[in-house]
């Protein structure tokens, strides 16, 4: 049995996959921040909206690659395709970080979009 962080962190692709916003905000901690190349949010409702404007609306799925897990966080590796731009992945790497109560407290997101391969 893994631990809360990476129960947290498969059952966040599961959320993203299938847009599911209650699943997603269920995940995190009333004072929870993200962190992203986009900015910082600091708040539910701006989590809420981050998912909601960016990340469901591009539709993407994800697949996770690698999954680090310690005790109270986890590291995962990951892509995302959306079918809006199906050539291109996004590749990320998400850390968890979570509370007593398998919250998470902290996620830092950290990515770069890479194109169809050169010929």
């Amino acid at each position: 049995m893994g631990s809360a962080a990476r129960s947290a962190a498969e059952r966040y692709v599961e959320a993203v996959n299938a847009a599911d916003i209650q699943a997603m905000m269920s995940l995190f901690a009333p004072d929870a921040v993200l962190k992203h190349p986009t900015g910082t949010y600091d708040s539910s409702e701006k989590i809420r909206g981050f998912y909601e404007n960016i990340v469901f609306r591009g539709q993407a799925q994800v697949t996770r690659t690698k999954l680090l897990d310690e005790d109270g966080f986890s590291m995962m590796e990951m892509y995302a395709v959306s079918p809006f731009r199906p050539d291109y992945k996004q590749y990320a790497v998400d850390v968890f970080e979570v509370d007593a109560q398998g919250l998470v407290t902290q996620l830092s997101i950290y990515y770069v979009q890479l194109g169809p391969p050169q010929e």
